[in-house]
């Protein structure tokens, strides 16, 4: 794994151990976290996990473990449908995730291999 991947990775697992997204299905989530990250950008998945943060934000208790990695993978797959929509701004993902939002509002990377489509 190159560098710039670990990097990526580790802003990820900050946003998850945050807040204790991974709930008691630590390995599930792992693997579900990697298979996210073989298919999708980093950037799409940060803020795919701070939208879903503020979108259960007020909802008791809040989902975590598998049941919130659905939620995240099916926001993912609608974007990959129709494009990326998030009413964050990046003022909002720095306050959720404590992150630096610089490198996930600047263009985002290209899709991975899977995800293009041969005209």
């Amino acid at each position: 794994m190159t560098l710039a991947k670990h990097l990526k990775k580790q802003r990820i697992k900050h946003i998850i151990s945050s807040y204790q997204l991974n709930g008691s299905e630590v390995e599930a989530c792992e693997n579900e976290l990697d298979q996210l990250l073989e298919r999708y950008p980093s950037a799409w998945i940060e803020l795919a996990l701070a939208d879903e943060i503020a979108h259960h934000w007020a909802a008791i208790p809040m989902p975590r473990g598998l049941a919130f990695f659905n939620h995240v993978h099916e926001s993912l797959q609608q974007w990959e449908r129709t494009g990326i929509f998030s009413p964050l701004s990046p003022d909002d993902f720095q306050h959720i995730t404590g992150l630096n939002p610089s490198s996930i509002f600047e263009p985002f990377d290209p899709p991975p291999p899977s995800m293009v489509r041969p005209h």
